[in-house]
């Protein structure tokens, strides 16, 4: 009973910190959430050249998923998410400063690197945390759940962002994004990676100097190459083998693809409709906010409406998403109306995040899972980016309902499509 306590009480140990820093990491990337499109259309930028921009994070961080995904597994987690703050603040910086296209492109390109070491690294690092400890299996949904909620409710940030932006102007969220992202790193050093062994790490007490540091470097290269190699081979093979890795990675793709539309396109939607007021924007960026934390509460009830079954429970969610979105798209209800099955949709999307992500780390190993879990946000982003130029070709040129109708015609008929998919999925 006591061994029991002791491992409870270090698991609910391990959890609070790594939210504490969740959050400020959060904080300091939701700043400008809810003035992000409008600050870009300030500066005479149409539609689709807001997705376009946009797009090319998407794309970024698709190239850089991978590779630094097997860089927080073979030179730790910990460093990956340092450079993932130290990378985002600059790219806000450099937006702070910018009112151009391609500096507009520049600062997200920068932003996608910090990204992309976030992504695979962050949860990868207090699962092993988790486990290292011997935590339960049970340690690690409360992760996820808990992650999901810490993330959304930043919108707090957004929600102060917003007040700036009518204070200060739509450039100053950036500045103090940057700040905050800036801070979560240096916080960041001060957290360890128990799980890794000294001999793991090429950044030992023996590097005293420049030249002991090159020597250690040169001895190492091709033992890290192997490594690099090795790990990316065995994250293809496990999702080109694995049932499982291979329907979520295209469900990932579909879902991110035909989110982008309302992604990137409720702010100027709703400002025509309702206020051109930042601060109001702030306001219904809290209310998407809340839907989503809403539906990451509601997540670990879903499966049981079907037996366990997750298939049937992704695509039952895909389902609902694309129905509210199909009602938000139709332009003879009143803005309000549409504003109330804007945020049931949000809802559906905070449920099949976290689902989704459960159900793909229940089944992959360990020394892989950054990688793995890179690999899979690559299939996102991949979608991501190509949803964003066909929802901003569709919304610049013909209609923001049109885009978002497309979205949901496509959530639709593919929830549909994948039920053909034969896979082993009570788990």
């Amino acid at each position: 009973m006591k061994a029991k306590n002791a491992v409870e009480r270090i698991e609910r140990k391990i959890i609070h910190r790594f939210l504490g820093l969740l959050i400020v990491y959060s904080l300091g990337m939701s700043f400008e959430m809810a003035t992000y499109v409008m600050f870009l259309l300030s500066h005479d930028l149409n539609l689709f050249e807001v997705n376009l921009v946009n797009g090319i994070f998407m794309v970024s961080c698709a190239l850089m998923e991978f590779p630094t995904g097997i860089i927080a597994d073979v030179f730790g987690r910990k460093t990956s998410f340092i450079f993932s703050c130290f990378f985002s603040s600059l790219g806000m910086f450099v937006y702070y400063y910018s009112s151009s296209f391609w500096w507009f492109v520049l600062a997200e390109v920068i932003i996608s690197v910090g990204r992309a070491c976030f992504s695979g690294a962050f949860d990868s690092w207090v699962i092993d945390s988790l486990k290292f400890h011997g935590c339960s299996d049970e340690s690690e949904e409360k992760w996820w759940r808990s992650s999901k909620i810490m993330r959304r409710l930043c919108f707090l940030g957004a929600f102060a962002g917003s007040f700036f932006a009518g204070k200060f102007g739509l450039a100053f969220p950036w500045l103090i994004g940057g700040i905050i992202s800036f801070l979560a790193g240096i916080i960041a050093l001060f957290f360890s990676e128990s799980y890794r062994k000294a001999s793991d790490f090429i950044l030992t007490s023996k590097t005293r100097n420049l030249c002991s540091l090159w020597k250690i470097l040169k001895l190492n290269f091709k033992k890290e190459t192997s490594l690099f190699f090795s790990v990316t081979k065995k994250s293809w093979l496990f999702f080109w083998n694995n049932p499982i890795g291979k329907f979520l990675s295209i469900l990932v793709f579909v879902n991110l693809f035909s989110f982008q539309g309302p992604n990137m396109q409720w702010a100027p939607f709703f400002a025509e409709k309702i206020s051109q007021n930042p601060f109001v924007w702030g306001f219904i960026w809290s209310g998407i906010s809340l839907c989503v934390i809403l539906g990451t509460l509601l997540s670990k009830f879903v499966g049981k409406l079907f037996n366990g079954d997750k298939k049937t429970s992704l695509l039952s969610i895909q389902l609902f998403i694309g129905f509210f979105l199909a009602l938000s798209s139709l332009g003879f209800f009143s803005c309000y109306a549409i504003f109330i099955f804007f945020l049931f949709h949000e809802i559906g999307r905070g449920i099949f995040e976290p689902v989704s992500d459960h159900w793909l780390n229940q089944n992959i190993p360990s020394a892989e899972r950054a990688s793995l879990n890179s690999l899979n946000s690559l299939f996102g982003h991949l979608g991501a980016g190509c949803g964003l130029l066909m929802s901003g070709f569709l919304g610049n040129y013909f209609s923001i309902n049109l885009s978002w109708f497309f979205s949901a015609s496509v959530l639709i008929t593919s929830s549909f499509f994948f039920r053909s998919f034969k896979i082993q999925n009570k788990n």
